[in-house]
This record gives structure tokens, C-alpha cells and sequence, in this order.
């Protein structure tokens, strides 16, 4: 699928990297919910997911689910 987004994705685990070696935590949660516009974000492709999962788990869940993912994307850095 990644040939067919018009952004190319990025690598998940050069995020730390990419920004001074510190992990932008709260940057990649509002961009895993997407209910936040980010420029970088580039195009509708993403959904949002933070309104997708709140319509089918509830609020709640949704935040843990959201912080459980951003805690992974930030254990998988690159050292």
C-alpha cells in the first residue's frame, strides 16, 4: 500500500533521530488520533483514528489504546 499514498510513509524507528535524538512522545500521539491537523501529516490517507476508535470502544479505551501504540513506536527506536 505504501506505493499508493502520496506521501511516502516514514521510518518509525529514526523519529528520536530525526528530531535531536529526543522522542517527540505527545507530537506522535496527536498524530496517531488525527483529530489534530498537522502539517506534516500530509493527506485524508490516515484516518483519524481517535474519532474511529472513540465511535467504537469510547473514550477510554481509545486514549489507552493510543498511548499504548505511542509508547511502542517510542521502544522502537533506533539506539
Amino acid at each position: 500500500m505504501a506505493a499508493e499514498l502520496s506521501n511516502k510513509p516514514i521510518d518509525l524507528t529514526q523519529i528520536a533521530r530525526n528530531n535531536k535524538g529526543t522522542f517527540p512522545f505527545w507530537h506522535v500521539f496527536n498524530s496517531i488520533d488525527g483529530r489534530t491537523i498537522l502539517r506534516a501529516h500530509g493527506g485524508p490517507e490516515m484516518p483519524v483514528w481517535g474519532s474511529r476508535s472513540e465511535a467504537i470502544y469510547g473514550n477510554v479505551p481509545t486514549r489507552e489504546w493510543m498511548l499504548a501504540v505511542t509508547f511502542y513506536i517510542e521502544s522502537i527506536q533506533a539506539k
